[in-house]
């Protein structure tokens, strides 16, 4: 029987064997195994997303120094027409002045406006978020959430989760409000109701950042109007 791999599991991978192939006891015969690794891997980004590999410039170590996270390798890739611009590719994201003197005109490309700083910053963090976030949310599917019971919500993938559960449950109220008063017809207990109170407390807390959404208030707009 062959391993079932998901893709958020295949991105912790990649990021181990590109980042720190250590920890996986990989890729350490030599550092042009490592080299010929990123290579391969810019490669595949290029074919599905666009652009050329130039090839890998070796880390500048001396000697006995081995790479860390500071001292690595870089990738260097060219533009080419399969981009579909220049300003807003994968490649945009990082090193945003290495084609600063690249004009979409060269390769046939229409131009788009570049991400600002703040949008690459933005951006940036999502990605490297992603793969936690991903596995936060298969945990947070498999678990199985009393409404009515205190909980520790401490991230905004574990508030969603809770909303999700009080809409199913019929539950959900307006976050300002009393619990008490807005849940009446429900027959719910004191604790139940404290319990409520206490999580929905947490849901206001919350660092919403990076989730999309700005607030529990305008994640249930948007999924539970």
């Amino acid at each position: 029987m062959s391993k079932q791999v998901k893709p958020s599991e295949l991105a912790e991978l990649i990021t181990g064997l590109l980042v720190r192939p250590d920890l996986l006891g990989e890729l350490e015969s030599s550092s042009e195994t490592h080299e010929r690794f990123i290579e391969a891997i810019g490669r595949v980004v290029t074919e599905f997303c666009g652009g050329e590999v130039n090839r890998v410039t070796p880390a500048d170590l001396s000697p006995g120094h081995k790479p860390d996270l500071v001292d690595t390798p870089y990738l260097s890739v060219f533009p080419d027409i399969s981009l579909p611009s220049l300003e807003r590719c994968v490649w945009s994201l990082h090193d945003p002045d290495g084609w600063e003197d690249e004009a979409s005109s060269e390769y046939d490309l229409s131009q788009a406006t570049p991400y600002s700083p703040e949008e690459i910053d933005s951006l940036r963090n999502r990605l490297r978020g992603l793969t936690t976030e991903a596995i936060n949310a298969e945990r947070l599917a498999a678990m199985d959430i009393d409404t009515t019971m205190k909980h520790a919500i401490t991230t905004a993938s574990e508030a969603m989760k809770y909303i999700d559960t009080l809409a199913a449950d019929d539950l959900l109220y307006h976050f300002e409000d009393d619990a008490s008063d807005c849940l009446s017809a429900h027959n719910l207990t004191e604790s139940q109701i404290e319990a409520i109170e206490h999580n929905v407390r947490q849901l206001l807390s919350v660092d919403w950042a990076g989730s999309g959404f700005e607030c529990p208030f305008d994640y249930v707009i948007a999924k539970h109007p």
